[in-house]
């Protein structure tokens, strides 16, 4: 019929629209605290209803007491850690900052025992670029939905 032709054309631009360009760079999706607080809900509804599990980590610089902290380092110490996260997670992980020194992490596709491996490759990489001294790297991931 011709409106079942036209919502197939209809459904296919609309498919075309939403999907990525090729060629977008991979790595983690990075987005505000207001849009990381959709996905997570989201994500949510889909482990109640299939029954899986998914990871929310976070990652925070320093000891929790912004004063005495050297600003010019720990805003250096973020730009890098967010680099690193770019490079070393997956497509399908979701970043955001929550605060000045702290970023949190949805891993839809890890189990904890992987999930906790990527937390410490990625303070690996971070120590490697700045040393325990100078900056304080805390993490953690607590599993959501299925597994316990």
């Amino acid at each position: 019929t011709r409106a079942g032709t036209r919502l197939r054309y209809n459904l296919d631009l609309l498919r075309n629209r939403l999907t990525e360009p090729a060629g977008m760079a991979p790595g983690p999706f990075f987005c505000e605290m207001k849009a990381f607080r959709e996905f997570y809900r989201i994500q949510m509804r889909n482990l109640e209803r299939l029954g899986s599990t998914m990871f929310l980590g976070l990652i925070m610089l320093g000891d929790g007491e912004p004063e005495g902290m050297d600003t010019v380092i720990y805003e250096g110490a973020m730009a890098a850690l967010l680099e690193i996260l770019r490079k070393n997670l997956r497509r399908g992980d979701i970043v955001t900052r929550c605060d000045e020194y702290a970023v949190a992490l949805l891993l839809p596709t890890v189990n904890y025992q992987s999930g906790t491996m990527v937390m410490e490759r990625i303070e690996h990489v971070f120590y490697t670029a700045y040393p325990r001294e100078r900056v304080p790297f805390h993490a953690r991931i607590t599993p959501l939905g299925g597994e316990k």
